[in-house]
């Protein structure tokens, strides 16, 4: 086909589709206006409504016609442009002898449209055109498909809206404009169902207008008849009520349109009614009085569903803020308790909790008795624990341990099966308990004179009765209580007693874990019913299911501080050591470092346990030298077990242990950390054992003390070293004085003007810190390099330096802030050098980015200010970078020039440096402005300081610069708007433009105003670690790795590294594996324990051995892929020579693994 034939078609099916549409902005208008009076005046008379309904049929029915039209037209252009083409194709003739034909064929076809295409422009794209045929084809048939006869293409287009996200608010008033005028003239209620439906989901958009579909749904509530359209129109309304609470609509008119639907038929629809009233009120004070009142004769719905929905509704008008009355409604949900349905009794058990909690000392009347609400609210609940349903007895469990004071007679009969009677001030017990002689006395006195009285009033009785009947009443045999006929004694509830061994017996492992958790929290407020709750907890580590014996372990260690444990039960808990599960163990022992052991014995039996468990399970070994530190610590009774411990006799010559025994430094561990706080253990032990110390002190630094309270041998390195930490401690004697000591550095480095400290802070600093930096404090790093003073300059930094690594050695606080300003330290000096010597190469900008990279990620809490400084130090490290690839490859100095992608880098760095000034009101740096000079990037400051100046309209204008900074990217550079001829010109002067801004660059000002924290991982090293390992080279190693990390948002963007170098090439392989989400264990908040085994392939390091027995070293390390080559790596386990150092950051240390590959081997566990 000819382009003019195109270009003629394309404008005739242009103004077919606009000319139709011309006419939709005045219905819209009109459409509104409808909504607006409909709001002014709500109560309009039904006539007029009739009316406005029949207008507006009648223009769909017109518009209707007007697309069918539409459609007609189209399929005629379609089927001359086939007749065109195959014209086209059937001629030979050349295209010079066919344009002016063609072109008299399409004037004749389109004589009436070219009038009407003078007020638009052709499209010249045809990708714009078809856009315009998917909306015809598409959007408009959906339309008009809801006015469809046959249910399915109704129900076709309605689940196409229902997915659908509108753009902007044509297309939403387009939507409900429709799909209201369908509910109007739709019979089918299933259809309208769905349509009502769509009209609540279309409420949530953003684009759309709630007020007017609320009050619809409302007038057809009140209009319509059917159930399901009516049960519809309830639910939508609720939820859009609960999502969008800005809705300025009045409850009383709401509830005056919901208010009859309470005498509906249908359960289902007085529940909705229900809980939208009780969603629906404003005014708490005088409206929700009414519903309290109003929901308390539903509870007495004959449905269940109606009475369960009436509870949730009174526990969600408290959460709105009102008061509950408990005069008016507690005796009323107190009989729901009984209810036949759980769904009740479960929603009836959550309201009388709160009730307990928000008024705990109210007095009520319970069996003819006075009683506080706390109490009988515990009794209720501990009577839901023998539930014959599991999700009550789960919820009771749980509710119990979280109602605050409870008497304590109450709790304590929880854990006992015995009958517990109170009389008047006096406590009996009925069961298994030891009661002394003078009691039963006592007892059996009171007995008689009950009886007696019974009797007395029996004879009363029977005088008074003339009928001659039979006495029924049976005497109470002696030794017993008459429990049921006293009037001064009163038996507890069947519920309370023995409510907690009930839940520890249940069934089910959901109630047994709920029944510990509440026992828990029970025993950490109460320190009496914690020493008796230890029974019960310790006999729970016989539990089948694992869940439930870590979580009493835990629970048991939680209230290790309030108890005693005894050595009956320490030796139950020393037998668990013995399981199979990991993490039950180490939960044990870290309840072993935490209980209080009663005497010697208990604590040689706990040495003796965790050395049999070392011996078992040699994994263990980082938790069990850990507990045994903290044994050491607390425990004072290891003077009497030193000789058992280390197995010597002060009768005979002790023998010098080996000290790679994994034993012999468990021992040693218990030992040396008890004489921190016992002086008398150090001359007990042999003379090696301070040798030894030396020795485990620097290879084991967690695990040992570094300095030893020796009274008998004193050397000056320890005097040395005390003397130091006593003026450590007294110069930095708290955080405070740390952090004014950071900001004296601060000053120091930056001048006069960054201080931090206030006035009163400054005068009480003392006379040799001001006398230190009164020189220095008026001149900073940037008046130093102006005046090209380079030696003050490098003993700033050594200073400063010096400064910060002292500080991070100190305070942990602080720690963070100086690793952060040690970094900065390092760029500056990397920006001074390429100023002196104007020599810029990749390994320089490899150290810029590598930095960098490591500031804006591995450091957590950093402000707008700080993220901007470091991506302009980004910027600087990338034209570095371009520079010094232009060089490397054009030696040549006067023929060097940019590329257009190394331009269309810094372009797109710069673009982004803009979006994020202005997404966050921050004013762009001197050194960027100049650099969008040179490129010819308009900035936006105007359009922020208006910005901050107005605060009320910041949304709608960041919408107008996020699009103006659309247009801008696309926008092009003065580069490509010049010819081609000049184009190399003017790269070479962007070129120089670039090399002058380097030598002209300004270092930036970093200021962190916050505290901040840093990413750190630590691999927790192997004992047996000094011995090589052998492994078949054939097979893939598989080493246990145990590390933990602090201060991590993102756990899916942390690997394994593994590399080992080759002897005859010299470069390092690496293997990248994920480490699965199962092997995170959290410790606390964003602090994790890794413990996984990765398979490693090691196919070619056999050939890397220069002996057979020479080891290969293996480094493993923890890093962190950035989200850039995240992205990327599709499989668990990435392998290469090589490894991009400026997506990969390392967070840990390497660990260094000796391995020797042979042929065969006697398998043992490794690990690390």
């Amino acid at each position: 086909m000819n382009k003019k034939q195109q270009h003629q078609h394309q404008q005739q099916y242009q103004q077919q589709y606009q000319q139709q549409y011309q006419s939709q902005p005045q219905q819209y208008q009109q459409y509104q206006q409808t909504q607006q009076t409909q709001q002014q005046q709500p109560q309009q008379s039904q006539q007029q409504v009739q009316q406005q309904v029949q207008q507006q049929i009648q223009q769909i029915q017109q518009q209707q016609q007007q697309q069918a039209q539409i459609q007609a037209l189209i399929q005629q252009q379609q089927q001359q442009q086939q007749q065109i083409q195959q014209q086209s194709q059937q001629s030979q003739q050349p295209q010079q002898s066919q344009q002016p034909q063609q072109s008299q064929q399409s004037q004749q076809s389109q004589p009436q449209l070219q009038n009407d295409l003078a007020l638009f422009k052709p499209y010249s794209n045809q990708s714009s055109i078809n856009s315009i045929r998917l909306y015809v084809s598409s959007f408009d048939s959906l339309l008009l498909s809801l006015s469809s006869t046959d249910p399915r293409e109704q129900t076709k287009s309605i689940l196409y809206f229902s997915s659908l996200l509108i753009n902007n608010k044509m297309n939403g008033l387009d939507l409900v404009y429709f799909v209201q005028k369908q509910i109007e003239i739709e019979n089918k209620s299933h259809i309208t169902v769905l349509l009502i439906n769509l009209l609540g989901d279309l409420a949530l958009d953003p684009f759309v207008d709630t007020l007017p579909i609320l009050n619809k749904l409302l007038n057809i509530v009140k209009a319509d008849n059917s159930k399901k359209v009516t049960l519809a129109c309830l639910m939508n309304i609720s939820k859009i009520i609960r999502s969008k609470s800005n809705i300025t609509t009045k409850s009383s008119v709401t509830i005056s349109y919901i208010e009859p639907l309470l005498n509906s038929s249908s359960p289902q629809i007085r529940r909705e009614t229900i809980l939208l009233m009780a969603s629906t009120v404003k005014n708490l004070d005088k409206e929700s009085e009414e519903i309290q009142i109003l929901l308390k004769n539903y509870l007495k719905d004959p449905d269940f569903r109606v009475r369960e929905i009436s509870l949730k509704s009174l526990s969600i008008i408290f959460q709105r803020g009102a008061s509950l009355s408990v005069n008016k409604l507690y005796s009323s949900i107190i009989l729901l308790l009984l209810d036949s349905f759980e769904q009740v009794r479960l929603e009836c058990i959550k309201l009388i909790w709160i009730f307990g909690n928000v008024y705990p000392n109210h007095i009520v009347f319970s069996g003819g008795n006075k009683i506080r609400l706390v109490d009988d609210v515990f009794k209720k609940i501990c009577n839901a624990v023998n539930d014959s349903t599991v999700i009550v007895r789960n919820c009771a469990c749980k509710l119990l341990g979280c109602i605050y004071d409870v008497s304590l007679h109450y709790l304590i009969q929880t854990l006992s099966k015995e009958v517990m009677v109170w009389g008047k001030g006096k406590q009996y017990q009925i069961g298994h308990s030891s009661v002394t002689k003078m009691q039963k006395q006592q007892q059996q006195q009171q007995q008689q004179q009950q009886q007696q009285q019974q009797q007395q009033n029996s004879q009363i009785s029977n005088t008074s009765n003339t009928s001659s009947t039979t006495p029924t009443h049976i005497n109470t045999p002696e030794g017993d209580f008459d429990v049921v006929g006293s009037d001064s004694l009163n038996i507890l509830e069947s519920g309370v007693i023995g409510a907690f061994i009930q839940g520890l017996e249940d069934e089910f492992y959901e109630v047994r874990s709920s029944a510990i958790d509440s026992m828990c929290e029970l025993s950490v407020r109460n320190s009496e019913f914690a020493q008796k709750n230890i029974d019960f907890l310790v006999d729970i580590f016989n539990d089948e299911i694992e869940s439930v014996r870590i979580n009493s372990i835990n629970s048991l260690r939680k209230i290790s501080n309030n108890v005693v444990i005894k050595e009956d039960q320490l030796h139950i808990i020393l037998a668990n050591l013995e399981s199979t599960s990991r993490e039950e163990r180490q939960s044990l022992h870290k309840l072993l470092a935490n209980i209080y052991l009663s005497n010697y014995s208990c604590l040689s039996a706990t040495i003796q346990a965790l050395l049999m468990n070392l011996q078992r399970y040699p994994y263990d070994v980082h938790s069990i030298f850990e507990s045994l530190k903290i044994i050491g610590q607390k425990n004072p009774f290891t003077e009497f077990i030193v000789d058992d411990l280390l197995r010597t006799d002060p009768k005979f010559a002790s023998v010098e242990p080996n000290m790679d025994d994994i034993f012999y430094v468990a021992v040693m561990i218990v030992v040396l950390n008890s004489s921190i706080n016992n002086n008398n253990i150090l001359p007990l032990l042999p003379s090696f054992c301070f040798q030894h110390h030396l020795y485990f002190k620097d290879k084991y630094p967690k695990y040992f003390p570094q300095i030893l309270n020796n009274q008998n041998n004193n050397n000056n390195n320890n005097n040395n070293q005390n003397n130091q930490i006593k003026e450590r401690e007294q110069n930095f004697e708290n955080n405070e004085d740390i952090a004014k000591f950071l900001n004296s550095t601060l000053i120091l480095l930056f001048g006069k003007k960054f201080n931090c400290i206030s006035q009163k802070q400054q005068e009480e600093t003392n006379e040799n810190e001001k006398s230190l930096y009164l020189d220095l404090n008026e001149n900073g790093f940037l008046t130093y390099l102006n005046q090209k003073k380079d030696i003050q300059l490098e003993k700033l930094f050594q200073e400063c330096k010096r400064n910060f690594i002292r500080i991070s050695s100190i305070c942990n606080i602080l720690k963070p802030t100086s690793d952060f300003y040690k970094k900065y330290l390092k760029i500056l000096t990397i920006m001074i050098k390429v100023k002196k010597t104007k020599e810029i190469s990749l390994i320089i900008s490899d150290q810029l980015k590598n930095i960098v990279n490591q500031m804006f990620h591995r450091f957590i809490g950093l402000d707008n200010n700080c993220k901007l400084v470091i991506m302009e130090i980004e910027v600087f490290s990338t034209i570095t970078e371009i520079i010094s690839n232009v060089k490397s490859i054009d030696q040549s100095k006067f023929k060097s020039e940019l590329s257009n992608n190394q331009i269309s880098v810094i372009t797109k760095k710069l673009n982004s440096f803009i979006k994020f000034s202005n997404d966050n009101f921050v004013t762009i740096p001197n050194n960027i402005k100049l650099l969008l000079k040179i490129f010819n990037i308009k900035e936006k400051e105007k359009e922020i300081e208006n910005g901050k100046k107005k605060g009320n309209g910041k949304e709608k204008k960041k919408g107008k610069d996020n699009d103006k900074m659309d247009q801008d990217k696309e926008r092009p550079n003065k580069i490509q708007k010049t010819n081609n001829s000049n184009t190399n010109n003017n790269n070479s002067l962007l070129y120089w433009d670039c090399n002058d801004w380097l030598q002209n660059f300004i270092p930036p000002v970093l200021k962190v105003k916050n505290l901040i924290k840093k990413k750190s991982a630590e691999i927790i090293q192997s004992i047996p670690n000094d011995k090589p390992i052998e492994f078949l080279d054939t097979y893939p190693l598989k080493l246990t790795i145990n590390a933990r990390i602090e201060n991590f948002r993102n756990v899916d963007s942390l690997f394994i590294q593994t590399s080992w170098q080759s002897i005859h090439t010299g470069q390092f392989n690496y293997q990248l594996f994920s480490i699965p989400k199962s092997s995170f264990i959290p410790t606390k908040p964003l602090s994790f324990n890794i413990s996984t085994s990765p398979l490693i392939h090691l196919n070619g390091i056999k050939s890397n051995k220069l002996s057979q027995r020479e080891p290969i070293p293996l480094r493993i390390t923890l890093v962190e892929l950035l989200d850039t080559y995240n992205n990327t790596i599709n499989s668990t386990i990435s392998t290469g020579n090589t490894i991009n150092s400026s997506t990969v950051i390392p967070i840990s240390k390497p660990s260094i693994y000796n391995l020797i590959p042979c042929d065969t081997i006697t398998l043992q566990p490794n690990f690390i």
